[in-house]
């Protein structure tokens, strides 16, 4: 069985890269469904996600989801994420994978790493997937 680090305490995003690492991460996702997301990987954390991961709370959490997002995402919350995505430096470069729209939920959104070294805390990466994680909800 291969190590497995939960980051339901994380207080802040990342993106996990599947990689053959031999570690498993693990988030609790969907709101309030509460299911357990994992992928083996690497986790990149993104410390100056934090000022708006409330933004992802709140649109989460709000009238539209009502913390319910755990069967996918639609075409609106991909803009709604690129767009607050585009807002933070060297974030921009982190898009939806609209590919993956029906797989992706709360906390738990598949990416596309589009220049991973504009993030300012990957180096020596060619574009890749990911995916980018945060608190949950619940």
């Amino acid at each position: 069985m291969k190590p497995i680090v939960l980051l339901y305490a994380q207080d802040n995003a990342g993106l996990i890269i599947p990689w053959k690492s031999g570690v498993i991460f693990q988030q609790q996702t969907g709101g309030y469904s509460c299911l357990q997301d994992s992928l083996e990987g690497i986790f990149a954390p993104l410390d100056d996600f934090a000022g708006h991961a409330q933004e992802f709370t709140r649109h989460f959490t709000g009238p539209k989801w009502g913390g319910n997002c755990s069967n996918g995402i639609d075409t609106e919350t991909a803009d709604f994420i690129d767009t607050t995505l585009a807002r933070i430096p060297g974030h921009a470069q982190i898009k939806v994978d609209r590919s993956k729209l029906s797989e992706s939920r709360e906390s738990w959104i598949y990416v596309d790493l589009l220049d991973p070294t504009s993030t300012g805390i990957l180096e020596g990466f060619t574009p890749c997937k990911a995916i980018l994680t945060w608190p949950n909800s619940d």
